[in-house]
């Protein structure tokens, strides 16, 4: 992009990166999220270049850059899609498959009344699939969250219980 454009703003790098480079990074996440840090960060690697593009925080950290801009990790972003992704299993939205959950029985006290059933893993194949991962995440959530009327006041109620308003997850992947 920065051979391209001679001038490129915030808004300008946003809009472009939003369409062009971020929905190569998150294509199916569901289904081939990296598990190994290595894997990680070579992913976040192409963000960290791409948010020094922009002259204004060039010379800051890659916390600092996310900030500024106004993007989240993709870590997060790979984590907040798993989740969504439960609701819309758990609700039947936009979905065909309700078996690839199971919702535990109401013994437990605590927390909201769909926590899931997570079952033992045996193999770290089992453990990195979508069924299984989401499942501490999911169950993490508080009743507010959960219990959500429509999907954007799950996605806009999740992000606030994550993050809360205007901040955006801590969890970045220096490279050593």
């Amino acid at each position: 992009m920065s051979k391209i454009f001679t001038y490129m703003d915030k808004d300008m790098f946003l809009r472009l990166y939003k369409a062009l480079v971020r929905p190569h990074l998150e294509y199916a996440t569901a289904i081939w999220t990296p598990r190994h840090k290595k894997d990680i960060i070579a992913i976040e690697n192409v963000q960290r270049r791409a948010t020094k593009i922009l002259q204004k925080t060039k010379n800051l950290s890659y916390k600092e850059r996310l900030v500024e801009i106004g993007l989240p990790t993709l870590e997060y972003r790979r984590e907040r899609t798993d989740v969504i992704q439960v609701y819309k299993l758990l609700n039947k939205i936009d979905v065909t498959s309700y078996d690839l959950l199971r919702v535990r029985e109401a013994t437990v006290t605590r927390g909201h009344n769909l926590k899931l059933f997570k079952p033992r893993a045996r193999t770290s194949d089992r453990k990195n699939a979508f069924s299984h991962r989401v499942i501490d995440n999911w169950n993490s959530l508080t009743t507010e969250v959960v219990q959500a009327p429509t999907l954007n006041a799950f996605k806009s109620r999740l992000n606030n219980h994550w993050v809360g308003p205007n901040k955006f997850h801590a969890k970045c992947y220096e490279p050593n």
